[in-house]
């Protein structure tokens, strides 16, 4: 008698159960409808919100079963790991067995290290500014152009001076360009700079058989960076006395 009770209370219990999430469900579906109806939305257009609501919700579930099940293989793979009792372990290697973060260099490396070394060694003797000699000072020329600047002018005057008070003296003039442009326009710009300075001189009374020029163009820079401080310091015509 009392066994059978107990099975007409949780009958009763699953009943009333039942109907209230019957009950629950169509109060939403109520709650749907009308909500539809208020934007204008009735029939087919309902069915296919009702068929998205659908949709939606059987997606949601079987994304909360993927999940529940990855869950559950995570924590045996916890458990049933090789870490676990009963399981082989790996064994942790010793600080003096372990590999070095820094391996020793090889034969190639060490030699490709130098090599890198002595052509930065080489750049940074290319890129020291020349001394220039005691009365003989170089001058400077504006962008892509191989006219005398005003600033110039009394400079040449000083060399002029110099090569008049050493009269067995001989000068070179190297003409130079910036970085910008190609090898062959700076070339033919270097030697237009180069002249340039040698009629100057040649018109303040210097012999032109004592003057020789050659163009470097942009081959021998006189600083190394790229910007407008070292491209105005390489666009020069550097004097050599011979």
């Amino acid at each position: 008698m009392k066994r059978s009770c107990n099975n007409y209370t949780k009958d009763n219990a699953n009943v009333i159960a039942r109907r209230s999430r019957s009950n629950l469900k169509t109060r939403f579906f109520a709650t749907l409808r009308m909500t539809c109806e208020g934007f204008g939305m009735t029939g087919w257009k309902y069915f296919q919100v009702k068929r998205s609501f659908f949709i939606i919700t059987a997606i949601i579930l079987m994304s909360g079963m993927i999940a529940a099940g990855c869950s559950k293989k995570a924590v045996k793979s916890e458990i049933t790991g090789e870490g676990a009792e009963g399981a082989p372990k790996v064994e942790a290697v010793a600080p003096e067995t372990a590999k070095p973060e820094t391996a020793e260099a090889s034969p190639k490396e060490e030699e490709a290290v130098k090599s890198e070394e002595m052509s930065r060694a080489e750049t940074a003797k290319k890129a020291e500014p020349v001394v220039g000699i005691k009365g003989v000072e170089d001058i400077f020329f504006d962008y892509d152009r191989s006219s005398i600047r005003e600033d110039a002018r009394p400079a040449l005057e000083d060399n002029a001076s110099y090569l008049k008070a050493n009269g067995n003296t001989r000068i070179l003039i190297e003409g130079h360009c910036d970085e910008r442009g190609t090898s062959e326009y700076n070339i033919a710009l270097g030697e237009r700079r180069a002249q340039a300075a040698k009629r100057y001189l040649t018109d303040l009374g210097i012999d032109p058989s004592k003057i020789s020029t050659i163009s470097y163009g942009k081959e021998k820079p006189f600083c190394e960076g790229h910007n407008e401080q070292c491209w105005q310091e390489n666009r020069r015509a550097h004097f050599v006395v011979k």
